[in-house]
């Protein structure tokens, strides 16, 4: 056994004695593996040679590890067999000045919101919509509107309309309607860059302190936490106390770098969000609904 050392050497010497007339036919075959005190050893892989091949004397190089030989000519070619599923996608992209007219007919009730809201571009749209389709009709729909920055007011004109036809504000944005599947995606593409600020340096640390976390007894593997994060002897409630306090200072980190990221918030969120709650006051202003 070498420990803690990335250039092993066993300094060992192993005579072997073939019959003769059968080198040949001889392969020798070197296994490496991992020595672990719990559960199973672990393959790390094996280098065979043919004897016939080799040279009176010693044989010196580096030779590569390679894993067990495959078995699936002996299983039907089904063992360890992978099927990837492959959906290709071809979009023609066309000069912005052939989309001029389309950008226009679309944002129009936007920028002339007198207009009727009946019969605009964007109320047939959301009408002709199918459930299927209306995922990709809302991430073109935010990225064109972001484009031509009018991404908020496209959210006030689609949340407008689905709070016209909302009589329970508990419902709101539960359904698979145009509106949420369009906030959805306008959070993905303005929000994930202020997630991954917020919450990576705490997601970073709570993977490098690699602690062992587990609250259901079921699930406890008591060896494992005594070598992640304990010495000695465990008890589930010993792991239990320690879990739930491990996990109290990590959502408490997670909070406070929430609460205190109020600057870094980007202003088209905090724009679409204001006015998000200034349409449901006016569709519900009822105290009972604060």
């Amino acid at each position: 056994v070498i420990k803690r050392s990335r250039f092993p050497r066993w300094d060992e010497v192993l005579e072997l004695e073939l019959p003769e007339g059968e080198l040949g036919q001889a392969v020798l075959s070197v296994e490496v593996w991992d020595w672990d005190i719990v559960g199973k050893n672990d393959f790390l892989g094996q280098v065979e040679f043919f004897l016939d091949t080799l040279c009176p004397g010693p044989t010196r190089g580096w030779f590569q590890l390679l894993p067990f030989p495959s078995t699936t000519g002996d299983h039907g070619g089904q063992l360890g067999a992978l099927r990837l599923a492959v959906r290709l996608l071809e979009d023609t992209v066309l000069p912005p000045q052939h989309c001029q007219p389309l950008i226009q007919l679309l944002t129009e009730p936007i920028l002339c919101p007198a207009q009727p809201p009946e019969g605009t571009a964007l109320a047939v749209l959301e009408e002709v919509t199918s459930g299927e389709s209306r995922q990709d009709v809302a991430t073109k729909l935010v990225q064109i509107f972001l484009d031509q920055g009018l991404a908020v007011p496209l959210l006030d004109y689609l949340t407008t309309h689905e709070l016209a036809r909302t009589t329970d504000p508990n419902t709101l944005f539960r359904s698979n309607s145009l509106a949420s599947k369009s906030m959805e995606h306008f959070m993905k593409v303005v929000g994930l860059p202020y997630l991954h600020k917020v919450l990576q340096p705490v997601v970073n640390h709570i993977f490098e302190e690699k602690k062992y976390v587990e609250l259901d007894p079921s699930k406890m593997e008591l060896s494992r936490g005594r070598r992640i994060s304990f010495k000695g002897s465990l008890l589930e409630t010993q792991v239990q106390e320690s879990s739930l306090e491990l996990l109290k200072g990590y959502l408490g980190d997670i909070i406070n770098a929430i609460v205190g990221s109020v600057d870094s918030c980007p202003l088209p969120m905090r724009v679409a969000f204001k006015q998000l709650r200034r349409r449901v006051q006016e569709q519900f202003p009822l105290a009972q609904h604060e």
